[in-house]
């Protein structure tokens, strides 16, 4: 399960799926706004953007396996911008 914007949203999902499938994902299909994506995801979508923190099931994936971690059925996963207007 990944929300965007509040909207709980369905990814496909396979056995071998991580993190990185997910955001290519989000990219290829759940991005409307593609002049503003590098608010989100790198230029190649491998990665977040800088002061974009990602949770797994609320655990930040820094403490699991970044990029490479896996996915499964049911996850959730939210995406929490660390930047902000003054």
């Amino acid at each position: 399960m990944l929300g965007i914007f509040g909207i709980p949203n369905s990814v496909p999902h396979t056995p071998d799926s991580t993190l990185r499938d997910v955001l290519k994902f989000v990219r290829d299909n759940l991005v409307t706004d593609t002049h503003r994506i590098n608010m989100l995801l790198n230029e190649d979508a491998s990665e977040v953007a800088h002061g974009v923190i990602t949770l797994i099931n609320d655990t930040d994936t820094g403490l699991l396996s970044e990029y490479d971690t896996a996915i499964e059925a049911g996850d959730s996963i939210t995406f929490v911008s660390t930047l902000h207007g003054g």
